[in-house]
């Protein structure tokens, strides 16, 4: 049986994101999504030019990005075994409107490629299980993230929090999915 790939997401307007397979020295990539950017890349590739800060186009983007992923993925695996995001903490009306936006435009994508979405993940729980300690802060995540990225055999590099909290969510997503395989 092959590794199965998992895709986590911090979604924000600064979307981190991770994916892996948690097998030591296999599969990962991470990064950024920068929504503001995508927005801006469609308003010049011709989407939207009568209102070029239409809030719709932030979720075009994600779902852009998501099935350019799953195409670059689909040449190293067969599929993406799922999905994982961090769950929407309904701070202020903005953030979390985009927060619930990008994970509704996640589930519409994976509806449509046949890709599972597991239930949101507290960032208690992420803290808890990567750093050790629920109430983690920004810098304890970096670390943890940092260590994990190590597992995979991934240079190191400056992380940011969003890419280190995805980072820490798909460790997290991978472990319960596969709770007999150690991660790092």
């Amino acid at each position: 049986m092959s590794n199965q790939v998992l895709l986590a997401l911090d979604p924000a307007t600064k979307t981190g994101w991770a994916v892996g397979d948690g097998v030591r020295g296999g599969f990962f990539q991470s990064g950024v999504l920068d929504l503001a950017v995508a927005m801006r890349t469609l308003v010049d590739d011709g989407f939207c030019q009568q209102m070029p800060d239409h809030e719709g186009l932030r979720y075009l983007g994600v779902h852009l990005w998501l099935s350019a992923k799953e195409r670059e993925l689909c040449g190293l695996y067969q599929q993406l075994a799922g999905i994982v995001v961090e769950a929407a903490h309904h701070r202020g009306a903005a953030p979390t409107a985009y927060h619930l936006g990008i994970i509704a435009t996640v589930q519409q994508w994976a509806a449509r490629c046949g890709v599972p979405v597991h239930p949101p993940l507290h960032s208690g729980t992420i803290k808890k299980q990567a750093a050790g300690d629920g109430h983690a802060d920004k810098a304890t995540m970096i670390r943890a993230a940092a260590n994990i990225r190590r597992y995979y055999g991934v240079p190191k590099v400056s992380l940011t929090d969003d890419e280190a909290d995805a980072i820490c969510a798909l460790h997290v997503g991978l472990s319960h999915l596969n709770p007999w395989r150690k991660t790092a």
